[in-house]
């Protein structure tokens, strides 16, 4: 079982979880309940109009939740609890969907699981997104891409 590569690092209670500070502090457990919470991206449903006002609270549990998740499977491929990790990035997609860092995620767990036909599914979703919008991927997912890429053809 190959080892997934690791996320670079940016930068006690769910409140405290989810302040941002404690994401790294936080036990799995804690973070664990607090992904128990996403239902889908915040404010989902309410007109634009009415949401203005709330826009930098959406943008902060957002966030927060995909820190949340990020730190989950983390801790969850380090454990070797592929399902755990599979679970965090698919909690944190309900609330972003697309998130590059939730899908470089999803490209380090499916590498640890030895699934290199949805490895290579997601680089290409990946890399296909980037061009469509003009940007470049961000450099821990370029690391990532290569580790997994540069990997599977030393194995072939």
């Amino acid at each position: 079982r190959a080892s997934a590569p690791s996320r670079g690092r940016g930068e006690g209670s769910k409140r405290h979880a989810l302040d941002g500070h404690g994401i790294h502090t936080a036990s799995t457990a804690t973070l664990v309940a607090v992904l128990k919470l996403a239902r889908g991206r915040v404010f989902a449903g309410v007109p634009d109009n009415e949401v203005l006002v709330f826009q930098p609270s959406r943008h902060h549990v957002e966030a927060r939740i995909v820190d949340a998740a990020l730190q989950v499977t983390d801790r969850a491929l380090e454990a070797g609890d592929v399902e755990l990790a599979r679970w965090a990035l698919a909690q944190g997609l309900l609330v972003s969907p697309d998130h590059e860092d939730l899908m470089a995620g999803c490209v380090r767990t499916e590498y640890q699981a030895g699934n290199m036909d949805k490895v290579s599914e997601l680089v290409s979703y990946l890399s296909a997104t980037a061009r469509r919008l003009g940007v470049d991927l961000n450099e821990d997912t370029t690391r990532i891409i290569n580790t997994v890429t540069h990997a599977d053809r030393r194995a072939s």
